[in-house]
């Protein structure tokens, strides 16, 4: 396998576990409060995710 194929493989993953969370995090949040919801520390990650997301899709210029 080469390079292209190692990093084409690593994205097809990324972005399977990426729709796996999001599903997984839809079903939880069908099963809590939202109060219960805002209160998990993992809300700020996901927004650390997504401010990270902004910034690779602006250049980083945010």
């Amino acid at each position: 396998m080469n390079d292209v194929n190692i990093v084409e493989t690593l994205n097809a993953i990324i972005r399977l576990q990426s729709t796996i969370i999001d599903e997984l995090f839809v079903l939880l949040s069908q099963h809590i409060t939202v109060d219960e919801l805002d209160k998990l520390p993992v809300i700020d990650k996901i927004n650390e995710a997504a401010k990270l997301g902004v910034d690779v899709d602006l250049g980083g210029m945010s």
